[in-house]
């Protein structure tokens, strides 16, 4: 949460407001000030529990994440 804190958010209320699964988060706003900066990779940090394989839900990612643009 860090990470969110430094991206001008308040950690507590970003995680109530981001909580009920895949696809929830508006990832171009977070993402549009390191994208400013230069940033242009991000690592996909997982922990379980998975609802699919770990394979899977990487891919499951990776599909989800490469189509927002910051």
């Amino acid at each position: 949460m860090g990470r969110v804190s430094v991206a001008g958010f308040r950690p507590g209320a970003w995680r109530r407001r981001r909580q009920g699964g895949a696809g929830k988060i508006d990832w171009p706003r977070p993402l549009s000030a390191p994208h400013a900066a230069g940033v242009r990779d991000f690592l996909v940090e997982q922990e379980p529990t998975f609802a699919h394989s770990r394979l899977d839900s990487v891919g499951i990612s990776f599909g989800y994440l490469s189509k927002p643009r910051a």
